[in-house]
């Protein structure tokens, strides 16, 4: 039985959540450390943290001021905040970055998203890690998603390929540092908001973003209200941010990175979505710099196109499995064994059934053969036509097919990066060299 009746807003976190070793219940108006940070908006959430747009008063030792900077304040659930700041990735991965790439490449700190303080806090649901960090603009697939949904149109190729480039050259300093980040994913891929937005007083805040959208939290059955929010908040419209967008890409969420000299830690479980896990980490659990670079070819598809390379939407191992395989041929053995749905779409030489078998055998889903070239042919085709006259126009370009010269160019990265053996992909020098990054 539900705890709580479902809310009827859409940005909003599981509120099954909040329970106890779950999310802190958070509301508008909120201080924390002694009265330092207070919350102010919503910004996002996770499947075991929430996100926060606060601002920062100063050390409860000084007077509060309503001017001192804004700040991004992850909230981590209690359960996922058992260990010490000094063993938590998310806060030691980014400072070791940070001051490793001041010393070789300072210019690229900008791209690693830093920590700026951190602590515990004891709500109703337990012991609480809050990570702070500079405020920064929505992800990569946020913005992704709100351009195809609602604008039918996707992110200009010159900024793309910005974004693109960025992102490598980011991973590039990340893995020069003897860091695998693990999640190299468009949900962790940020964009940077001009320098003056940090500075916004609340007024300003409320102005761009609108006052947060709320609503009563209802119980249902025997649950206390003490673990719930007072009110669920819906996360800010990115669409309020467009014309504070820097198009500079920051890395974050460093919850699954780990020093590549040690391997990957006993504690660590591959967390990766599914449409962008590589064959290694789905069939052995093995992740290392190589893995970065599948990841990375997923995203670059991504940026490109609008929307993912494999299936996002079931969420299914064994269907983005299966579009895998379609692509890229058969798995190597022993992984092609270990594909246990393999015979509802192929036969053994890993070439698709029939269509007329996959469907005398009830198959839902039919498989047909698509090579990675004909997905980046099939890329803005058949799509509904764009949404004009919106501020997101100059960042835009309607959904239409690449050119022949790019398809050549993104087919040929695509197909060097997303190669079965780890060892015969592109390393990220070879990546960032590629000349798609600068095609016309």
């Amino acid at each position: 039985m539900c705890r709580y009746r479902p809310s009827s807003l859409e940005e909003v976190e599981d509120l099954e959540t909040y329970v106890e070793n779950g999310n802190h219940p958070c509301s508008i108006g909120d201080t924390l450390s002694n009265g330092r940070y207070q919350i102010l908006h919503k910004l996002g959430f996770g499947g075991s943290s929430t996100v926060w747009l606060a601002r920062d008063r100063g050390p409860h030792s000084l007077p509060a001021s309503p001017t001192r900077a804004l700040v991004t304040m992850k909230i981590m659930a209690a359960s996922l905040s058992t260990r010490p700041p000094a063993e938590v990735q998310e806060i030691t991965i980014p400072e070791r970055l940070c001051s490793r790439l001041a010393r070789t490449n300072v210019g690229l700190v900008r791209n690693i998203q830093s920590v700026q303080d951190c602590f515990f806090h004891n709500g109703p649901n337990g012991h609480h890690l809050c990570i702070v960090s500079p405020v920064l603009g929505p992800s990569v697939l946020a913005i992704e998603d709100f351009l195809s949904v609602e604008h039918h149109t996707r992110i200009r190729k010159v900024i793309a390929q910005k974004i693109a480039k960025e992102a490598a050259v980011a991973l590039e300093g990340i893995h020069s540092a003897g860091v695998v980040h693990g999640d190299f994913t468009t949900s962790n891929l940020l964009l940077a908001l001009q320098p003056g937005v940090s500075h916004w007083t609340d007024r300003e805040v409320y102005e761009t973003l609108g006052k947060p959208t709320t609503e009563a939290v209802v119980t249902q059955g025997n649950q206390s209200p003490i673990h719930a929010p007072r009110e669920v908040v819906e996360a800010a419209s990115i669409d309020r941010l467009s014309s504070y967008l820097s198009f500079s890409v920051v890395v974050s969420d460093f919850g699954q990175s780990f020093l590549a000299k040690g391997g990957l830690p006993k504690h660590l479980r591959p967390a990766t979505v599914t449409h962008y896990t590589p064959p290694e980490m789905r069939f052995e659990g093995r992740v290392d710099f190589a893995s970065d670079i599948w990841m990375l070819a997923c995203a670059i598809y991504e940026i490109r196109a609008g929307h993912s390379l494999f299936d996002s939407f079931l969420r299914s191992d064994s269907v983005v499995t299966m579009e895998m395989v379609s692509a890229l041929g058969r798995l190597p053995d022993p992984w092609w064994s270990k594909f246990d749905s393999r015979h509802k779409w192929f036969n053994d030489s890993g070439e698709p059934r029939p269509v007329e078998e996959q469907e005398r055998d009830g198959v839902m889903l039919i498989c047909e053969k698509e090579t990675l070239r004909q997905m980046v042919q099939r890329i803005g085709r058949n799509e509904e036509p764009p949404v004009w006259g919106t501020k997101w126009d100059p960042l835009t370009e309607a959904l239409g097919p690449l050119s022949e010269g790019e398809t050549d160019l993104l087919t040929d990265l695509l197909e060097k990066t997303l190669r079965y053996n780890p060892a015969e992909r592109l390393t990220i020098q070879e990546v960032i060299k590629h000349p798609w990054f600068d095609s016309k």
